[in-house]
């Protein structure tokens, strides 16, 4: 018999005894009533407990509660070290769970099941599939990475294992404080940095930076969407242990997992200095790598300069190292910036340099900072403060200021780009009009003046009979909610609406297709969602994918009350979410990407770039299937106009300096002034200058996309503040494009006019690049894309991103 069910009789027995209650065959019935309840509950939570005591021995299995959300905190000078020692990671972005599983026993067909919430505070489940996980003796443990996106920045995230469809052990569970989405993350791969200083380190009441550290190789994650929260990684090589495990693991997903992470927008500092020899000569790194390394060098000391920050000579002050710089030489065909150059009296070598690998932005320091000299030099804290503002994300400044900001940032996160993104245009549905609170209070009002004062005067003025108000209450609450739900019917509509707008990366250095989709769907009725997306065909990427496409959820990451009702879905493996709840009348954002290889048979776009003394000249062709419209071209602080893009070699443009206007007087109509209003675009396709008297008026989405792409150069030129762009800055090119930049790529941007049409119609259209389901995932078996119904409103944008061959 189980323990609780024997304790629980027990103390029934002595709780008869102690109120003197008779025996159930005795004559008073209520006594007997209750005393057989009372036996029925202590079985049926015997009976409980046993079976979950059978399912959890049944793999005698059970997660360790040392469970790892986030990343663990990395050091920091000053005394804010104290109180940093829970795991790091923000609200609103997929972050890496480290789990450790103990047993005895094999377990067959086994996944691990992560919940948490988004931001609508609607539980949904991630499950992992692990396959068989054996335990031995000498190995009695078995430990891996999952992953979550929490909603919340106290968000609660549980793990449960399974096996063979039944949990094993009981669910582990942990409640953690996530920092806030406009936070800057810094992470170290591999050696702590006791040294880094992060900018803002200073600012103790509005500081935003916060460092993390990845210490084994084993740790980091297997899946580019691990480093999600990640706004700059800095990947140490002098530990040998730790770098060939990040190279050679043994099916190499955590080395793909980091590229591919820095092929899609992010940003990575790579040291390397007595280890430069495992980096070389490995066909995996040689488009990954944008420098050759020939061997290293010796200094005993080398001057640093860059420009009045770093004044000390590196060299070590107990002179017992000499320093390790790994020479670096540019490949042929890339353009490489130098950032620092180290000189050693009349030899200088690159110390630092930058270039991009994909849509990201790889910066190269040539020495190990986590050994000695480095690590005992006076200067390395000014000197990372500086490298980490030159290697990534523009940090915002914080300081007090009026109106309720804090220099460049607002305090309501209804500033961020992504909000702005889902409130004005995926949100903004046409035809169906928003009410507004006084609205809402002017009518219940209303209501309540008729169920009270006027409801009692009519029953005791005119009717005088009281008592009928047993009648006439429930016909005016049946009356008025009638009224109400035709009324919303009426105004809201019966059709589904989606609203979707799509943003298309052609990388013709890598040869990969990124398509980046945000939609919002309008429900005319209580309906759970199953939703996807694919590229279409005709757009110049092979049907063989890099990685799973990725569907989640969109909205603001904050902190909120939790919901009367929760409701609950899942990911499936495969890419995409079953069975989202929407409410009638309610609308629900989503985002996704997909990755594919690009058609080397069929390019989607064919160039021939050279640049000489920073003007751009060449050829464009497109391959797309349809006709780019209001297309630029942006290259070193210049922006080419090239009106229309037709597709097919007859239609090839030549780029010219005759068409060039300047980057910064493009930005500026673009900046969001204290209002945070959505702002006006830069006329498309003129070789005029923009007039700040009579700005041009453009779609929403077209405003709010280009506001996104460009940020940091908006920032920088905004006499006041701009929006946020916590949630989406790897987006954000504005390092690329900018007049100090390498010139290594230039990029290629145009839009396609907004469809408003029926769904189905939309869908198919050829200027559609990604496709929507809903109803069903392209992964079910013998699948086809269900057709949509109601309406939608379309808005894609493309960006190519294409070499420049420098003169």
């Amino acid at each position: 018999m189980d323990v609780r069910v024997a304790a629980g009789l027990a103390v029934f027995v002595k709780l008869r005894k102690s109120l003197e209650l008779e025996l159930p065959f005795e004559r008073k019935p209520m006594r007997r009533i209750l005393i057989h309840l009372g036996l029925i509950a202590l079985l049926a939570a015997g009976a409980t407990s046993c079976d979950r005591a059978a399912r959890s021995s049944g793999g005698r299995a059970a997660i360790k509660d040392n469970l790892q959300v986030g990343i663990p905190p990395g050091p920091i000078g000053g005394d804010d070290d104290v109180g940093r020692r829970a795991p790091m990671f923000k609200a609103g972005h997929w972050t890496p769970i480290l789990v450790t599983i103990e047993g005895k026993d094999d377990l067959e067909n086994a996944e691990l099941v992560v919940k948490t919430v988004d931001s609508d505070d609607v539980f949904n489940t991630n499950a992992v599939s692990l396959g068989t996980v054996k335990f031995t003796a000498e190995a009695p443990s078995f430990t891996t990475v999952v992953y979550a996106r929490p909603g919340k920045t106290d968000s609660t995230i549980s793990v449960t294992l399974r096996s063979k469809g039944q949990d094993v052990g009981q669910p582990m569970e942990k409640s953690l404080y996530a920092l806030e989405s406009n936070f800057f993350l810094y992470v170290t791969l591999g050696a702590r940095l006791p040294g880094i200083r992060l900018p803002g380190l200073d600012d103790k009441q509005f500081r935003l930076s916060e460092i993390a550290a990845f210490d084994r190789a084993t740790e980091l994650p297997a899946k580019w969407y691990g480093y999600d929260t990640v706004d700059l990684a800095i990947l140490t090589t002098g530990n040998d242990e730790f770098t060939s495990g990040w190279l050679n693991d043994s099916n190499g997903a955590r080395r793909e997992a980091l590229l591919e992470w820095l092929r899609r927008g992010g940003q990575l500092v790579l040291c390397v200095g007595k280890n430069e020899t495992l980096l070389k000569n490995r066909p995996d790194l040689a488009e990954f790598l944008p420098v050759e390394f020939e061997g290293t060098a010796t200094p005993e000391k080398v001057q640093v300069p860059w420009g009045t920050v770093v004044s000390e000579p590196l060299s070590d002050p107990q002179n017992k190292t000499a320093l390790t710089i790994a020479k670096m030489k540019p490949k042929a065909g890339r353009g490489v910036r130098t950032l620092v150059t180290a000189k050693d009296g009349n030899v200088s070598y690159p110390f630092v340099v930058q270039s991009s690998y994909g849509l990201g932005r790889l910066t190269i320091l040539a020495t190990d900072p986590e050994l000695p000299p480095f690590n005992r030099w006076k200067s390395q804290g000014v000197f990372w403060e500086r490298l980490l503002r030159e290697s990534g994300p523009s940090y915002v400044e914080l300081k007090a200021a009026n109106q309720g900001t804090i220099a460049g940032i607002t305090d309501s996160t209804n500033d961020d780009s992504a909000r702005q993104l889902q409130r004005h245009v995926l949100e903004n549905f046409d035809g169906v009009p928003v009410i507004s609170f006084g609205w809402v209070a002017l009518f219940i009002f209303v209501y309540i003046l008729i169920v009270g004062p006027l409801d009692y005067l009519f029953l005791k003025k005119v009717v005088k009979r009281l008592e009928l108000t047993w009648v006439t209450f429930p016909l005016v609450v049946l009356t008025v909610s009638a009224a109400a739900y035709f009324t919303a019917s009426e105004l809201k509509g019966r059709v589904q609406k989606i609203n979707k707008v799509d943003l298309i990366d052609f990388d013709l250095r890598t040869k990969t297709v990124q398509g980046t989709t945000w939609f919002s769907i309008f429900s005319p009725r209580v309906q759970n969602y199953t939703v996807s997306l694919e590229p279409a065909e005709g757009w110049g990427m092979t049907r063989e994918q890099i990685s799973p496409p990725l569907v989640t959820w969109l909205g603001r990451a904050d902190a909120k009350r939790q919901s009367l009702f929760r409701r609950s879905y899942e990911y499936d493996p495969n890419g995409g979410l079953r069975r989202v709840p929407i409410q009638v009348w309610s609308t629900k954002g989503f985002q996704g990407s997909w990755y594919h290889p690009m058609d080397a048979a069929k390019p989607p776009i064919v160039a021939d770039l050279q640049s000489a003394g920073g003007d751009i000249t060449g050829s464009i062709v497109s391959n797309l299937p349809v006709t780019l419209e209001s297309v630029e071209l942006f290259y070193k602080g210049n922006v080419y106009n090239l009106d229309k893009l037709l597709p097919g070699a007859a239609n090839k443009k030549q780029v010219t300096a005759t068409n060039k206007t300047s980057f910064t007087d493009r930005l500026g109509p673009l900046y969001v002034g204290p209002a945070a209003s959505l702002p006006p675009a830069m006329p498309f396709g003129r070789g005029s200058t923009y007039d700040p008297k009579s700005p041009p008026v453009l779609a929403p989405a077209r405003k709010t996309i280009e506001s996104i792409l460009f940020h940091e150069a908006i920032e920088r030129k905004g006499p006041t503040r701009t929006t946020r762009n916590a949630m989406l800055r790897e987006f954000d090119q504005s390092w690329r494009v900018a007049e100090e930049s390498s010139g290594e790529d230039a990029i290629l941007y145009g839009v396609l006019p907004t469809q408003k049409t029926e769904a189905e119609i939309a869908a198919n259209s050829p200027a559609t690049a990604t496709r929507l389901w809903v109803g069903a995932l392209p992964s079910d078996k013998g699948a086809s894309r269900p057709a949509l119904s109601g309406s939608m409103r379309q808005d894609t944008f493309v960006r190519v991103f294409i070499p420049v061959k420098i003169k």
